[in-house]
């Protein structure tokens, strides 16, 4: 019986109906001068200690919403 079992999981393994994780969607934004200038601002005005992604994530905000864009339209 406990091959059965061990079959029937293998075979959930390769089941093409089986549920499959859905990651988020995401919008690339194309790196520019501007923003490119936006991060160097950051970097050279917050020295408190934190990290560069920190500062690419506010820069891209920032980035996002100077421009009016929608990061949920495709």
């Amino acid at each position: 019986m406990s091959g059965f079992l061990e079959s029937r999981q293998s075979n959930n393994e390769r089941d093409p109906f089986a549920k499959k994780k859905k990651s988020p969607e995401t919008k690339v934004v194309k790196l520019n001068a501007d923003l490119h200038y936006i991060l160097k601002t950051h970097v050279a005005y917050e020295n408190d200690g934190t990290t560069i992604t920190d500062h690419i994530n506010k820069a891209v905000t920032e980035y996002v919403k100077k421009n009016n864009i929608d990061p949920l339209k495709k």
